[in-house]
């Protein structure tokens, strides 16, 4: 024991070379000789007098036993004799009991968490629990005294608090003994010694976490007596309140259901917590994020109590007039233009103040409630705020308009008042433009470029006339941080504004842009940053008309990456973004030579080495892609000097990502504060981790798609060392969103081998092999998923592997992989189908226990339709990959499973006694039958095609635009002629009625009309109202919604006028304006296709612009400007 505690007292020399000698020594004999070491430090544990020594044994046996977190097979735990590890727990347990320096028991507690949650699962520690309730029990011996001596109390804390860490393998036992556990819980808060009371608290949130409603339900009466012990923590000023507060967050993030029955005196005495100024901010703020808590998770029941709503807005409102007022704010200092540690991401600095919470509650509270329940609300109080009285000085408009920035993303596009609120919202912000205090109209600014944000492109449609003004006048203000953030706000509007309605500002903007950037002396970094994204942001818009500034502008950026210090590391990534785009925008004739002179740059700036923080590293990663977008094959001599790096991190591991997190806590460390404890970590638990270096990961990733994408059969040189690297990647555990990046460049990769496989023999050899290793991976994934997954991270690998079948293409599979697929994917349907009937059942566990007199719990019904949403986005995203495999391998497919197929399409397309979720799946799926099994099955499906045209006018969206769907697919076909008529007559009955709002139907009315485009081009012979049926289809695009079909039928549309279809074009040309209008519209556009629109392109030049002038007056004087634009 001695030669230990020498190693403890080494950890804490001033001599470095000391502490690495211990260290190295002390991690030595723990690794050779496992026994031992723990024979030793149990001795010290148990027997050394000396505290410190006692801590640095505790820590260690903590430490040891931390491996259970991810490697449970492989710890030293295991490499310990049966009967050492039968003494460390003995001599745990007495410890625990008898330590009585709390910085010693707390770790020894943490010791006995971390060994139980392993063990006591498979039956491995049986004594534990009579233990720990014995410790407990030992208080009643001192009911009615003022309290118990110490070795009574402070074993009984710890016992409490073991239970609750380890209550996720509990749930049996309390269930078992639920009586005596709410009696022990009971007695326990009515004890003298508050921590005994905080740690039942403790209890009771982890049984609300851990376990289910009947567990918990008894503890629900205790509501009131938790309330008074904060009350009186409160009152005394105690530090354990806002403990006790974090604890009642836990149930509030757990299930607040467990307030119901008390959610009203709940409520008020929180919310008066929040608003008494006369306490502290940590504990107002800790009682506005528990109630927080209680809306996101159950806001039916927030909003039936009184006022709750605006209770809330009021209180997170008034958070935000929390702040003090810094005569300075205005300044810019010399250490704020150098130093970029201290950018100017929010306008408060004030750590301390409640202004950040006020603001992001409110987003939460609108995020957590219907739009028509907080929006009148809200903006009841915001006109109250904005009102220009002495009662509202300008804290008032600037919070008011702070608090608009922060939620009107939550403002519903798709009512009928959309345009008229947005435009009064925006009318008021732009008239405090002018106010005189500077921070309201930098709030303005702010405000402007959210909502340009979020209701992008819509507002930019609608009110560029109006914003675009403003914006560019504001540019002028004599406050350099209201200037930096109108440009920050107009770069947000302007991103999305057609060229044709941006033009008449660039060259006054230009100019002003360009005089701001050459003023002598510099301006501030903030205003130069955001002018140079300015002009990039125009480059992006006006494209190739950006040519005459090139000249001017380029060799100002390559000048300022050059002499910007390295203190500036933004201002030289904003040249780099700016360069690169206007590169983008230009004809690459324009750039190429600065291309190559960037490229060199770039290299040259990354192995400088960029840390994990540092600004240009983000901007680099997108200019990346921007620069191989451009260059095209004049990228790949770069590919070997990018590569690499990108190869390292990508072969980073989870597992070195979780241990970055766990060493966090060293061998000599101490701590008192249990309650950001990684303890009871396992593996899965680290799932959704988001580090810096995940990110990075991500990033990678992104690069690497672009890479494959843009350079194809160009980057056949990594194909084999890429796939090598992103390997492992599928089976992430820690992010989903890398596994579904890796399944992105991985089905590029593989589209880059199928085209190379009959050219070069290579490639030929590796491509194989691949495919066989790919598909027996992916089953394993499947199986795997199956076990472990979640239904969302199902989803994910289900797509994935969707993408890489559909990358294959035909004659990859034989007839077994195929058989197994398609057997598997209808496996996984019947699973998802019997989970939902569980969902099911506890609905109707619901209404049962209405039926008994409780009260009916709305949020729950909803958590289960959230639920069954995510089911049926899974079955959807089955049948997707079933769908791939009638593509490629319709006639295996047809032989496995084509008798199942048929029989699940027939069984769900008839409406009677089928939910609306299976009337999808079956009109989703026929969708896929007639698209890639007929003529094979067509027999089969005639009896499918009444209920397809009954659906067409369906009262629910998403079966109209499922048949609507499946109808366009099976008018592909020559059979489909004999229903042609009737087909039409029903289209033209859905087209003839009322337009219905809502997102939802105009996606359905996209389709309906992309369907009876397919019916006039394959069957136009056998219609009888040919005409009319024409010129119905052309008054009713384009289409503006669903972005496949619109491109599919406008593509429709541009065929009939390349074959001079009369019946389009009119014998006399009189659609012909109405046409040109339709693809002026939809040109650039998402609604149209790279291919689409170099055919309007050559449609338009190839017309003689002299014979396009009698039909201009069929387009608007926008589409006339953006038809001039295409011509030249």
């Amino acid at each position: 024991m001695e030669t230990l505690c020498n190693l403890y007292e080494g950890f804490s020399s001033s001599d470095s070379a000391v502490r690495q000698e211990s260290e190295n020594q002390f991690n030595n004999l723990r690794q050779a000789d496992p026994n031992t070491f723990l024979q030793l430090t149990l001795g010290i544990l148990q027997q050394q007098p000396n505290s410190q020594y006692r801590v640095q044994a505790a820590i260690s046996l903590r430490n040891l036993f931390r491996e259970f977190v991810l490697t449970p097979d492989n710890c030293l735990w295991n490499k310990i004799t049966p009967e050492n590890q039968n003494m460390c727990l003995i001599a745990l347990l007495k410890c625990l009991e008898t330590e009585h320096v709390n910085v010693v028991s707390i770790n020894i507690s943490d010791t006995v968490s971390l060994v139980a949650m392993e063990l006591y699962p498979n039956g491995k520690w049986p004594e534990l629990l009579p233990f720990l309730f014995r410790l407990i029990s030992n208080l009643q011996n001192y009911l009615g005294t003022s309290n118990a001596p110490e070795n009574v109390v402070i074993p009984a804390r710890h016992a409490f608090r073991i239970i609750g860490e380890i209550m996720p393998v509990l749930e049996d036992v309390v269930a078992t003994h639920r009586d005596n556990i709410v009696s022990t819980i009971s007695a326990a808060l009515q004890y003298p010694d508050i921590e005994i009371r905080y740690e039942a608290i403790g209890l009771i949130a982890a049984i609300v976490e851990s376990s289910g409603k009947k567990n918990w339900a008894p503890l629900v009466y205790l509501t009131p007596v938790i309330l008074e012990i904060l009350q009186n923590l409160i009152a005394t000023q105690h530090v354990l309140a806002i403990d006790v507060l974090y604890r009642l967050t836990t149930i509030s993030e757990s299930d607040p259901a467990f307030y119901r029955q008390h959610f009203g005196i709940f409520f008020s005495q929180i919310l008066a917590i929040a608003q008494n100024k006369q306490i502290g901010t940590d504990l107002r703020q800790a009682a506005v994020e528990c109630l927080l808590c209680v809306v996101e998770t159950r806001p039916n029941m927030c909003t039936k109590h009184n006022n709750f709503v605006n209770d809330m807005i009021t209180t997170l409102l008034s958070f935000m007039l929390e702040f003090e007022d810094d005569p300075n704010w205005a300044e810019i200092h010399p250490e704020q233009e150098e130093n970029e540690d201290n950018e100017f991401e929010s306008d408060i600095e004030d750590e301390d103040c409640l202004y950040p919470i006020g603001e992001e509650g409110l987003d939460r509270l609108a995020r957590a409630l219907d739009a028509e329940v907080f929006i009148p609300t809200f903006y009841q109080f915001i006109t109250i705020y904005m009102q220009q009285t002495n009662a509202h000085p300008w804290k008032y408009r600037y919070a008011a308009i702070m608090a608009i920035a922060q939620t009107i993303e939550y403002l519903p596009e798709d009512e009928e008042t959309y345009q008229d609120h947005m435009g009064q919202i925006i009318s008021r912000i732009i008239a405090f433009l002018k106010d005189p205090y500077p921070r309201v109209r930098y709030a303005c600014c702010q405000a402007i470029g959210q909502i340009a944000l979020d209701h992008s492109p819509l507002v930019q449609e609608l009110f560029h006339a109006t914003v675009l003004p403003q914006l560019i006048q504001t540019i002028d203000d004599p406050i350099s941080k209201v200037a930096s953030h109108a440009l920050s706000a107009l770069v947000n509007f302007t991103e999305e504004v057609p060229a044709e309605d941006l033009q008449p500002y660039v060259q006054p903007l230009m100019e002003k842009l360009l005089n701001i950037l050459h003023k002598q002396p510099q301006p501030p970094r903030i205003v130069r940053e955001q002018c140079i994204t300015m002009i990039a942001v125009i480059a992006g818009v006006i494209e190739n008309d950006f040519a005459p500034y090139y000249s001017t502008v380029v060799p100002y950026l390559k000048k300022t990456m050059q002499e910007a210090s390295p203190q500036l590391r933004t201002l030289r990534g904003k040249c780099i973004e700016c360069l690169t785009i206007i590169g983008f925008s230009l004809d690459y004739s324009i750039f190429k030579n600065d291309a190559q002179e960037t490229m060199v740059a770039f290299i040259q700036l990354m192995g400088s080495g960029l840390k994990g923080d540092d600004p240009l590293k983000e901007y680099i990663q997108e200019a990346l892609q921007r620069m191989c977008r451009i260059m095209k094959q004049d990228f790949v001599p770069y590919l070997p000097h990018l590569l690499s790096n990108i190869f390292q991190l990508l072969e980073t591991r989870e597992e070195s990502l979780a241990n970055q997190l766990l060493s966090g806590s060293s061998e000599n460390s101490t701590r008192e504060d249990d309650s950001k404890s990684m303890n009871m970590l396992t593996a899965r638990d680290f799932i959704g981790l988001r580090t810096t270096l995940v990110l990075d990961m991500e990033s990678s990733l992104d690069i690497l798609n672009t890479f494959v994408e843009v350079l194809g059969v160009n980057y056949r040189d990594y194909i084999a060392k890429t796939i090598t690297v992103i390997y492992p990647l599928i089976r992430f555990a820690l992010s989903d969103e890398i596994k579904e990046k890796t399944y992105d460049v991985l089905s590029g990769l593989l589209k880059i081998m199928r085209s190379l496989v009959d050219t070069d023999d290579t490639i030929r050899n590796q491509f194989g092999q691949i495919v066989n290793d790919l598909i027996t991976l992916f089953l394993a994934i499947l199986e795997e998923e199956n076990r472990v997954g979640t239904t969302e991270s199902q989803t994910v690998v289900i797509s994935g592997i969707e993408q890489c079948i559909d990358a294959l293409g035909t004659n990859s599979m034989n007839v077994d992989q195929v058989g197994v697929f398609t057997s598997r994917c209808f496996d996984m349907l019947q699973q998802s189908f019997l989970r939902r009937k569980k969902l099911d059942e506890k609905v109707m566990d619901e209404v049962n226990n209405l039926q008994s007199g409780e009260i009916e719990d709305e949020d729950d019904k909803r958590g289960i339709e959230e639920e069954k949403e995510q089911e049926q986005e899974f079955r959807l995203c089955v049948l997707g990959l079933l769908g791939v495999f009638m593509k490629y391998y319709p006639n295996i497919y047809w032989e496995k499973v084509g008798t199942i197929t048929i029989q699940l399409v027939t069984q769900y397309v008839n409406p009677l006694q089928n939910t609306i979720e299976d009337r999808i799946l079956g009109f989703h799926l026929s969708a896929n039958v007639f698209q890639y099994l007929c003529p094979l099955a067509y027999p089969h499906c005639t009896p499918w095609l009444q209920f397809i045209l009954e659906g067409i006018n369906d009262p629910i969206a998403s079966i109209q635009q499922n048949c609507a769907f499946s109808l366009a697919q099976a008018a592909k076909l020559e059979h489909f002629s004999a229903i042609a008529n009737n087909a039409t007559q029903v289209i033209i009955h859905r087209l003839q009625q009322s337009k219905t709002k809502g997102k939802a139907f105009n996606l359905a009315r996209d389709n309906i009309i992309n369907a009876l485009g397919n019916i006039l081009f394959y069957h136009s012979n056998s219609l009888n109202n040919i005409k009319e049926l024409f010129n119905l289809w052309i008054n009713v695009l384009p289409l503006k919604y669903d972005t496949d079909e619109a491109q599919n039928t406008h593509t429709t549309l541009m065929n009939f006028v390349d074959a001079k279809n009369q019946s389009v074009l009119g014998s006399n040309l009189e659609n012909f304006g109405r046409i040109l209008s339709i693809f002026v519209e939809i040109y650039n556009t998402s609604m149209s296709n790279e291919n689409l629109n170099n055919r309007i392109k050559i449609l338009i030049v190839h017309t003689n612009p002299n014979n396009l002038q009698p039909f201009l007056s069929s387009l608007t004087k926008k589409q006339v400007d953006k038809l001039r634009k295409i011509c030249k």
